[in-house]
């Protein structure tokens, strides 16, 4: 990191420092290399539980668990074991049993356990492995949703046994209670390290968010893809992660035994505005691999309780082909503005409303050219063409032994290249030549997910309607009417064959396709690629100073529960090093901004610098 040292910059460093960590930044620094504990962390683990709302949780649920208070007080409170694994997290020591027990007996001082509220004891790393353990089962089974053997591997019978008892009314209940909890406990935890940034950051913040998965391996084998059977993992519920499809393992060698983590990361108010606040997790959610269906909804729901109205989320096709009950009509209702992507095979007409069409996710006039709307399909095309050409290319010039293309099929390849590149720029001309059929927005969409649009001029259309419009705007529903025997399934939603033409056949729902900004257009391209925002986010967690979550030596608590508050720490110990990361970015801005740029000394055309010249002074004659 560059070294802050004019006055301006450090004091706005210094500020920013104690005000969230309660220390300067030399302590700051200081503490993260010594193997004591440093002041930065403990402060700001405290801070986190007490601020998150965590306290009153546990209190609660561990009251409703409890027949009465009798009996002696915990030697390691809820509250410190939350702490702890905090602490341990920031670290980057990881928060297995084993070093959370170090951190107590060797790390902690007399006045670390009176801070905590631990009960000081006379204790090596063995007697507070078991008290670790003990309180972190005992935390865990306040909001366990799948409270399954963890110690023994099940047979074939005992999983069914299993099975059966999950599926039981009152198990169900307990299940779907404790879920609620679990997120709720998490994501409380990664809501304060987001309300630990500045007020006046958070405050140019306007809300948008890009959502994507990652896998997250767990210890032990793989457990069977079938759904009976004997298990090989001691988590008997544990999925396979595979790295193609919708990633849910489905028997493969290469499949792992995992889960995934699902985060929201902060994304610019707009493209290429990268300085204004960091990039920080703000919600997440743990899953099977694959089993994410209806995770980005319910996450823009939490995040827009953080206090945002109106934002914009940028997700994959993983998300967006869900049905839209679970992904798009949610979105809707909570005003969210979507920006993904397609599969090639749905490009071009994709819905019908009255005289208009759907294509490529924006409404356009339903007498726009054919040539017109088939350009994205015939794009997609190419590109594909061109993708597979340029491999042909590649396995001649690479050759592996096998046997590889023919000089014929490589001269193939370049003309088709060459044919696809000379007829690009048409391609693009085809795209931009829809605006003048392209429906206006007028504002955005209500509470209920309507849209209302204005026609666009007819003057400007090089193709005119026969028909002109007798109205001057529209207003589109999120989901197509349906009549009764259409809701009764007598009846297809889709207009009769003999009504249908070219550009009216599609799918059935808007909703499931339509989105704000202009598909391909510079615009989309742009917010689109802000994705890479939560993918970057995804990788950082891997590495070790931001919790390293694919290292399963870091953490030992088995089961999906365990696992879940494991990385909801991470998660809070990464965000809260980007927080100060971004602080010192931010003086570093300040003073290369306040510090005079020397004149770049003049060189010859070899490259040696030129003598310098003596000023003349005014008095001085010349000659």
């Amino acid at each position: 990191m560059t070294r802050i040292s004019h006055p301006d910059a450090l004091a706005h460093l210094e500020d920013r420092m104690v005000a969230t960590f309660g220390v300067g930044h030399r302590e700051y620094d200081a503490g993260t290399a010594m193997h004591p504990v440093p002041k930065a962390h403990l402060n700001t683990a405290i801070r986190i539980a007490e601020t998150s709302g965590i306290l009153r949780m546990l209190g609660a649920w561990d009251s409703e668990r409890r027949k009465s208070n009798a009996g002696k007080k915990a030697i390691i409170p809820l509250s410190a074991l939350v702490v702890l694994y905090l602490l341990n997290a920031q670290m980057g020591i990881g928060v297995s049993y084993k070093e959370l027990a170090r951190t107590l007996a060797y790390r902690f001082s007399h006045e670390h356990f009176v801070t905590l509220g631990v009960r000081v004891t006379e204790g090596d790393p063995h007697h507070w492995y078991k008290r670790i353990s003990d309180t972190t089962y005992r935390l865990i089974s306040l909001m366990n949703p799948t409270p399954t053997p963890l110690r023994k591997i099940l047979n074939a019978e005992q999983f069914a046994m299993l099975l059966r008892s999950m599926a039981a009314p009152e198990a169900m209940a307990l299940q779907h209670r404790n879920q609620e909890r679990l997120d709720d406990f998490c994501n409380a935890l990664v809501h304060a390290s987001y309300r630990a940034l500045p007020l006046d950051l958070r405050e140019k913040y306007k809300g948008n968010i890009a959502i994507d998965a990652t896998m997250v391996p767990i210890r032990g084998p793989r457990n069977s893809a079938s759904k009976e059977g004997s298990r090989s993992n001691p988590n008997p519920l544990a999925g396979r992660y595979r790295r193609d499809g919708s990633h849910g393992g489905i028997g493969a060698a290469t499949d792992v035994a995992a889960y995934e983590l699902e985060t929201s990361a902060m994304i610019w108010n707009s493209p290429g505005e990268n300085a204004a606040f960091p990039s920080l997790v703000t919600e997440i959610g743990c899953h099977a691999p694959g089993k994410l269906v209806g995770y980005a909804a319910a996450m823009s729901a939490r995040h827009k309780n953080l206090g945002f109205d109106r934002f914009v989320l940028a997700v994959d096709r993983a998300y967006n082909y869900e049905k839209i009950e679970n992904f798009h009509v949610p979105l809707a209702k909570l005003g969210v503005d979507a920006v993904f992507d397609y599969q090639a095979n749905d490009l071009g007409v994709q819905s019908h409303y009255a005289d208009l069409i759907l294509v490529d996710g924006n409404w356009y006039v339903g007498w726009m050219p054919e040539q017109l709307i088939s350009a994205s399909s015939e794009s997609a095309k190419a590109d594909e063409a061109m993708e597979k050409a340029k491999s042909v290319i590649y396995q001649f010039d690479h050759p592996s032994g096998r046997n590889g293309p023919t000089s014929e099929q490589v001269a193939d390849a370049k003309k088709t290249i060459a044919d696809i590149s000379a007829g690009e720029p048409t391609l693009k001309q085809r795209l931009a030549f829809r605006e003048p059929y392209r429906m206006i927005p007028k504002g955005r969409r209500d509470a209920d997910g309507y849209q209302r649009f204005s026609y666009p001029p007819i003057s400007q259309m090089m193709v005119r309607p026969k028909n002109p419009p007798q109205v001057t705007s529209i207003t589109i529903p999120p989901v197509l009417p349906e009549t009764e025997s259409i809701a009764a399934g007598t009846a297809s939603a889709r207009k009769p064959k003999t009504d249908q033409s070219k550009n009216t056949r599609g799918k059935s729902q808007p909703l499931k396709f339509a989105q704000h900004l202009r598909y391909k257009s510079e615009k989309w391209t742009a917010w689109f690629a802000m994705r890479n925002l939560v993918e970057s986010s995804n990788n950082i967690l891997k590495t070790p100073e931001h919790g390293d979550i694919e290292n399963v030596r870091k953490r030992s608590g088995r089961g999906y529960a365990a696992t879940y508050f494991a990385l909801a720490v991470a998660v809070v110990a990464s965000n809260m090093r980007r927080i100060a990361t971004f602080f010192h970015s931010e003086a570093e801005r300040i003073q290369r901004a306040a510090s005079p740029t020397r004149a770049r000394r003049r060189r010859d055309e070899r490259g040696t610098p030129l003598a310098k010249t003596r000023p003349t002074a005014a008095s001085e004659p010349l000659g």
